[in-house]
């Protein structure tokens, strides 16, 4: 059984498994969709259309998920799938 050593507990821990990269990819993919889609209607149905759509709101929450699944799948990145 592994223990908690206390002097670990200030070095930011991020685990490097491949699990974790796969579903920050599929995040930041199904983020991007949702945002394509999102500016496409709301250039076709117009501003009263985005209103219904949550508007401001949800542009800013899906640029925020693009951006963040996007830090975390470089954070998750394992290193030996990495290119020389």
């Amino acid at each position: 059984m592994h223990s908690i050593h206390f002097d670990d507990l200030h070095v930011p821990h991020v685990p490097r498994r491949s699990n974790l990269f796969f579903i920050s990819i599929g995040a930041l993919g199904c983020f991007a969709f949702a945002l394509l889609t999102f500016v496409v209607a709301w250039f076709g149905g117009g501003r009263e259309f985005a209103t219904q759509l949550g508007g401001q709101v949800t542009l800013a929450v899906l640029a925020i998920g693009v951006v963040v699944s996007g830090i975390f799948a470089v954070l998750t990145n394992p290193k030996d799938w990495a290119p020389d």
